[in-house]
């Protein structure tokens, strides 16, 4: 049988943003995605890895102006539920 396409790439950029990252990572498991967490070696290298992996979105947890943020992008509308993961990004941004 042929692998199933990790739905979600959950991305550490930033210093500090593990904890919510894993949560977020959790979270979407919990709810029937199929997401990987890329938080291993150089922060620029993480995102370009997980673009191998041919997500259908990333959520990446960045540095911006000294505050975490969270940047979502669809890559495969058809392929995710993007409206039910923005939910849940947002519950881990609080």
């Amino acid at each position: 049988p042929a692998a199933e396409r990790m739905q979600v790439a959950v991305v550490v950029e930033a210093a500090g943003s593990e904890a919510a990252a894993i949560g977020l990572l959790a979270g979407l498991r919990n709810a029937g995605f199929s997401a990987e967490l890329f938080a291993s070696g150089s922060p620029r290298k993480r995102y370009d890895r997980a673009m191998k992996a041919s997500p259908a979105m990333t959520v990446s947890f960045q540095q911006r102006d000294g505050e975490i943020a969270i940047a979502q992008r669809v890559i495969d509308g058809d392929g995710v539920d993007a409206d039910a993961v923005a939910t849940l990004v947002s519950g881990a941004a609080r």
